[in-house]
């Protein structure tokens, strides 16, 4: 069973800087963190999944987020689709998990890895790989296509993963069996 401390320990810090972050007002921000561990408290005992922790407490913090807004009949000053935008910038792990992803890629075949790194991290077209690889580009699109789907295949045998509507990744959770090779590969959960 969660601890309310201990959630409160956990993520008050980062619950408060992307309230912050959202409003741009301390004050404003404290109030909202009030009333997001407020309704924590009350359906803390509801949660079936304590893997998800996380994310619902960001959907609790997004929905507050809107309150506030609402409440203080700042419609006209909010972004024009605020609610699709703090979905998307949800607390999601990409950026965190985009930093372990090298012991992944170094597990595919050389060919895949380089049509990755090329076009996912060096931010390459697929034309531009056919032409670095001297390949035609239908050669370069199977490619890429063919190691996205063999990484994925790779990372959900040693993870799950919790992704919103957007394709984020807004949790980590390693497999039951250690079916990761490297000690370190499933660092970035949690």
């Amino acid at each position: 069973m969660l601890n309310i401390e201990e959630v409160w320990t956990s993520f008050h810090s980062p619950l408060h800087k992307f309230i912050v972050g959202k409003t741009g007002n301390r004050a404003a921000a404290d109030d909202i963190l009030q009333d997001v561990f407020v309704k924590i408290l009350k359906r803390l005992d509801t949660l079936q999944e304590e893997e998800k922790l996380r994310a619902w407490m960001y959907q609790i913090t997004r929905h507050a987020i809107v309150d506030y807004y609402r409440k203080e009949k700042r419609m006209e000053e909010l972004p024009e689709q605020l609610s699709e935008q703090l979905e998307q910038e949800e607390h999601n792990l990409n950026q965190e998990f985009s930093a372990c992803l090298m012991p992944f890629l170094d597990e595919l075949p050389a060919k895949y890895r380089e049509a990755l790194i090329l076009t996912e991290l060096n931010g390459c077209s697929q034309k531009d790989v056919s032409d670095m690889l001297n390949i035609s580009y239908s050669g370069a699109k199977s490619r890429v296509q063919r190691g996205r789907q063999k990484l994925k295949e790779i990372l959900e045998a040693c993870c799950h993963f919790e992704h919103d509507r957007y394709g984020n990744i807004l949790d980590i959770v390693p497999r039951q069996a250690p079916v990761c090779e490297e000690e370190n590969t499933c660092s970035c959960s949690g």
